[in-house]
């Protein structure tokens, strides 16, 4: 795998200043700290899932990847509904079903074979 296909760390720091900016010190103000705890562990769940699984510490046939992609869209889907932001609440519900879904196909097929 090429460098290309990594993600750089100073790429991944100005992506997290521009969240923070625009998001949390808003978010701070309208939910307060345990608002924005939840949101940064949610998006810090999926976005560690996603760059393990870049980096191939993780593969899509493996129930790893799919439990922590659920349990940090069902983080962001909790602070999403407590926000009243029901657009984003929909769009993690739905992935955190999708990725339930995945992962309990994945145990069933690893219990039969």
């Amino acid at each position: 795998m090429g460098n290309s296909a990594r993600i750089q760390l100073p790429q991944l720091l100005n992506f997290l200043q521009i969240l923070l900016t625009y998001s949390g010190f808003y978010l701070l103000q309208y939910d307060g700290l345990i608002g924005l705890i939840m949101l940064l562990m949610g998006f810090t769940v999926q976005i560690s899932d996603f760059l393990r699984q870049r980096q191939n510490m993780f593969s899509k046939k493996e129930g790893a990847f799919y439990s922590l992609n659920s349990l940090g869209a069902g983080m962001l889907a909790l602070y999403a509904f407590r926000t009243n932001n029901f657009y984003f609440a929909i769009l993690e519900t739905a992935w955190c079903f999708g990725a339930l879904l995945t992962l309990t196909t994945i145990l069933r097929n690893r219990s039969k074979g």
